[in-house]
């Protein structure tokens, strides 16, 4: 076994779930890590790097931490909503590749390709609780649907401060400080 998982195949309007089957305990400091391929196919009709192609990739995809109700049966909406719209609660962490404009608050710079922290809520653009920023470790966005594999880590601090980092390829992109037990999760 490869360890690989595909989640969805190489398909327009497509949803697909992975459920890590045991439970977080969020009172200690855990961290996963994953090697993404977020496809060779890019397709941004709001860029404004002016360079890119139209070949139909989108929408990119979402770590998720949750307690809905409904366990690992428990799948969001595809698109914007990245696999988590429905699912509630829930935290997620984006690896977004497409630009969904400002109702998501994405980021308009470069290629758009960008990461952030969020919760459900109806409405996208209130949902982040760490800003998006670029995959790259830069002020312009770079296309990381490029077929390569990135690393992609989320770490928790768990009690200790509440910290949630997220690095891609090792460089620290988020470092958000909220006690998701006690904001997210009512205390559980």
């Amino acid at each position: 076994s490869t360890g690989e998982v595909t989640l969805v195949p190489d398909l327009n309007n497509q949803v697909g779930v992975a459920w890590y089957k045991g439970t977080l305990d969020f009172t200690k400091a855990f961290r996963i890590n994953l090697r993404l391929y977020l496809g060779s196919r890019d397709a941004n009709p709001n860029s404004n790097s002016g360079t890119q192609t139209d070949d139909g990739g989108a929408d990119g995809g979402s770590v998720l931490f949750q307690r809905d109700p409904r366990g690992t049966s428990a799948q969001g909406t595809y698109g914007g909503e990245l696999g988590a719209q429905g699912i509630v609660p829930v935290v997620g962490v984006e690896f977004d590749t497409f630009n969904n404009g400002a109702a998501y608050d994405d980021v308009t710079v470069g290629d758009e390709d960008h990461v952030s922290i969020f919760q459900t809520r109806a409405t996208p653009a209130t949902n982040h609780i760490a800003p998006s920023v670029c995959l790259n470790d830069g002020t312009t966005c770079q296309n990381y649907e490029d077929g390569r594999y990135h690393a992609f880590s989320v770490e928790w601090t768990g009690l200790a401060d509440h910290h949630m980092r997220v690095y891609v390829d090792g460089a620290l992109r988020i470092d958000l400080n909220d006690d998701l037990i006690a904001n997210y999760f009512a205390g559980d």
